[in-house]
């Protein structure tokens, strides 16, 4: 079998997806079908599990079918969270952090038009099997009183250079929450882990 050689330290796409086609049903408790790209990790899952009450929004917007739409009124009934496994497969891995792009949607999937501010509150972490905390870091609010605001894109969280062990597991956590009462959900879309792998 060839020997494969990773540039040390240059930084690279460790996950990734951009969720498109990804077929949940409207209503769903997980969204499904979720295709990833990896490279130095393996993600064992093709689903992505919805914290408890919230839902897969299909409806409202043909965007929603390439992006994880979420049927959950962040403002008024809590936080949602997911939980992204993977497995590191070789040495030197080490998380540096998380892009992604955001979506505020109004309760039927339709994109705001009005601004949010002080809604969507992102909270990122790199978790152990123990679910001991090895990087968090919490964004936002995301949203302003300029209707801009409303979305977003390349939205970086900085993991503070997590080093992991090859063949142990680790959780990404992404959870979602507001400071606002008015109403409004979230949506999130090409989710990029940036690291480096050493030799």
């Amino acid at each position: 079998m060839p020997s494969v050689a990773y540039a040390q330290n240059s930084t690279t796409t460790i996950l990734s997806s951009n969720f498109n086609a990804h077929g949940s049903p409207d209503g769903a408790t997980s969204f499904s079908g979720i295709s990833w790209a990896t490279n130095g990790v393996y993600i064992p899952v093709t689903t992505i599990t919805l914290s408890p009450d919230a839902v897969v929004q299909q409806n409202g917007s043909a965007q929603n079918s390439d992006r994880l739409a979420v049927q959950h009124n962040i403002d008024t009934e809590g936080s949602w969270t997911i939980g992204i496994p993977f497995v590191s497969v070789v040495d030197g891995v080490v998380i540096q952090d998380l892009t992604f792009d955001y979506q505020f949607i109004n309760s039927g999937g339709v994109n705001q038009r009005n601004p949010h501010p002080d809604s969507g509150l992102v909270d990122v972490a790199i978790l152990d099997t123990s679910f001991a905390v090895l990087a968090e870091v919490q964004l936002g609010p995301l949203g302003t009183n300029d209707r801009d605001s409303n979305q977003g894109t390349g939205i970086v969280a900085d993991l503070d250079d997590v080093e992991l062990k090859n063949g142990a597991m680790y959780l990404l956590g992404f959870s979602v929450a507001s400071d606002s009462t008015v109403g409004n959900n979230m949506s999130i879309d090409n989710l990029v882990l940036h690291g480096s792998i050493g030799n």
